[in-house]
């Protein structure tokens, strides 16, 4: 991997300041694909309004896809975001190379639907 400057990870960094959006980052990590905007809405308890925005500002970092389909928005981790991903003991570590970042245990199992 090519080393990184100062400011490659300033744009994770500031998608990822907001609780909520921290929130959509975790919960889809530990998922093995994407989930619609509303189940993502659902299974946080913010509005679709909501989670529609943090998902357009996790896409502009480069944190997530948002793929249009018909009337459905599927949401899911960007493959250069999940490189930066690795398991550990039940968690995943996100390593920015400026810093590092453990999203902790898995969601319950009913996330998983």
């Amino acid at each position: 991997m090519p080393p990184r400057t100062d400011n490659d990870c300033l744009p994770y960094l500031k998608a990822l300041s907001d609780e909520s959006r921290w929130s959509i980052v975790r919960s889809l990590v530990s998922l093995p694909g994407p989930l619609t905007l509303g189940d993502l809405a659902a299974r946080l308890g913010i509005s679709d309004y909501n989670a529609s925005r943090h998902a357009r500002i996790l896409h502009e970092a480069g944190i997530l896809t948002v793929v249009r389909d018909g009337r459905f928005k599927w949401i899911g981790i960007t493959p250069g975001f999940r490189s930066r991903l690795r398991a550990q003991t039940g968690s995943e570590i996100l390593d920015l190379g400026c810093c590092r970042f453990e999203f902790g245990k898995k969601p319950p199992e009913s996330w998983k639907k």
